[in-house]
């Protein structure tokens, strides 16, 4: 969470303890979150088309799309975050994409994948 200086009133008495009356500063917490770095992963407004970047600082309630960088797949259809109070991300889920394999290509091989016991294409991903 980050916080930023709420600033007081610059009067200050020194009481007969030798404390002051008031603290100069107070911090209070701010209502932002911060993009996380996440390999694979492109960040826009939701709306937009131009990219954020990871560790920009984004405003409560609004929110961000994810999409895949070149040779990811998207776990969900619509990957998205939104900031909330606590400068916590909610999400539709903790693992959005997976990094893709390069093909499996053979000139002496007869390449089968199976899932689950059953035939697969090899260039779907799986997730378990």
């Amino acid at each position: 969470m980050l916080y930023q200086i709420e600033e007081t009133s610059l009067e200050l008495r020194c009481q007969s303890n030798g404390m002051w009356e008031k603290e100069l500063y107070r911090c209070q917490p701010l209502d932002i979150c911060i993009l996380p770095t996440v390999e694979g992963v492109v960040y826009t407004y939701e709306g937009s088309n131009e990219s954020l970047s990871h560790g920009t600082l984004i405003d409560l309630h609004i929110t961000v799309n994810e999409n895949c960088k070149f040779g990811y797949h998207k776990v969900h259809p619509n990957s998205f975050r939104v900031c909330q109070r606590d400068g916590k991300w909610k999400t539709v889920s903790d693992k959005l994409f997976l990094k893709m394999c390069p093909p499996l290509e053979s000139d002496s091989l007869d390449i089968k994948c199976t899932h689950n016991g059953k035939y697969a294409n090899c260039s779907n991903p799986s997730i378990q």
